[in-house]
């Protein structure tokens, strides 16, 4: 991609290398939309891309941090989960302490 770039730039005039960078650019933007996108599960995938934010990356991804933050009614079940089906581990007290005072302490925030 960048020897393209490369070759775009050095071998047109300075209007037409503008182009070509923009060109190159929306090429990457949509590449990693669909990487991006392609990562995310079905369920997950619902409920960030919109009709809104799907031809933007930065969109998508602010979206996605904000279905992630823990603000989300979503991410308080799955803490919830995490507390719920908690198992202790007998050869680990202290780590298995620590762990569920973690998974409490983010049900409070």
């Amino acid at each position: 991609m960048l020897r393209s770039a490369s070759f775009c730039l050095a071998n047109a005039p300075i209007s037409a290398s503008l182009l070509c960078f923009i060109l190159l650019k929306i090429i990457s933007d949509v590449q990693l939309r669909t990487i991006l996108t392609s990562k995310l599960e079905p369920s997950i995938n619902a409920n960030v891309i919109t009709p809104d934010n799907e031809k933007s990356l930065k969109k998508i991804w602010k979206s996605i941090s904000d279905y992630f933050a823990s603000s989300q009614a979503s991410n308080h079940t799955r803490i919830f989960n995490a507390v719920l089906h908690f198992q202790f581990n007998p050869n680990n007290v202290l780590e298995s302490i620590t762990q569920i005072k973690t998974a409490i302490s983010r049900l409070h925030k």
